[in-house]
């Protein structure tokens, strides 16, 4: 298995690497998964907040991409906090209309493939990771092991109507595999959070 590598943040650098993302998603009505890949593998800074935001801890000090889980699956990004023993296991689709599609006269939109490929990509790696759990392989890679949390970021926030945007809040609080929880985003919502995370760091002076 791949090993997480150590990183240390460069918080003078991330304020920018937000905005590179803002004009990325203000330039694009729908990004592919393989430019939105591309992209966040060039900036591990701000996988690295992103990590912090999800998963409530001050530090990430834990990085991988590509991150074979056991030779199974691969997970696109994988961050962490080695102390407190908390891992982030990301996986991106692509920024377009891919959460709902609409199936003949059904007046609801029915859960898209794309979605339900994502989403059931990370209940498989929780399962894989528990099996695996107590060998040494798994001990060396995520030190002080507490647990894990999954997020999905797909879509655009333009291609949903408030009430399903209400589904998938119902789903994400529905979502828990044993004590990991699996967290979904849109791309516009992954932003917001990292703007107002930047902008409450810059008031303590962590960011000038």
């Amino acid at each position: 298995m791949k090993k997480l590598q150590k990183i240390d943040v460069d918080y003078q650098l991330v304020e920018n690497k937000v905005r590179e993302l803002k004009r990325l998603l203000e330039m694009n009505d729908s990004i592919k998964e393989s430019v939105l890949l591309t992209f966040f593998k060039r900036r591990p800074e701000l996988l690295c907040i992103i990590g912090e935001i999800n998963l409530r801890v001050s530090e990430i000090d834990l990085y991988a991409s590509e991150f074979d889980i056991f030779s199974y699956f691969r997970a696109d990004f994988v961050v962490g906090n080695s102390n407190k023993g908390r891992y982030l296991l990301i996986e991106l689709e692509s920024a377009d209309d891919k959460i709902f599609y609409q199936r003949a006269k059904k007046s609801k939109r029915e859960w898209h493939r794309v979605f339900s490929i994502g989403y059931n990509q990370l209940f498989d790696w929780f399962w894989l990771l528990e099996d695996f759990e107590h060998t040494k392989d798994f001990q060396d890679t995520f030190s002080n092991f507490s647990h894990f949390t999954g997020l999905l970021v797909i879509g655009r926030d333009k291609y949903l109507t408030g009430e399903e945007e209400r589904r998938i809040e119902w789903r994400q609080n529905k979502s828990l595999f044993d004590s990991n929880r699996i967290l979904l985003m849109t791309y516009d919502e992954l932003y917001e959070e990292l703007d107002s995370h930047i902008n409450a760091l810059r008031k303590t002076s962590t960011v000038s």
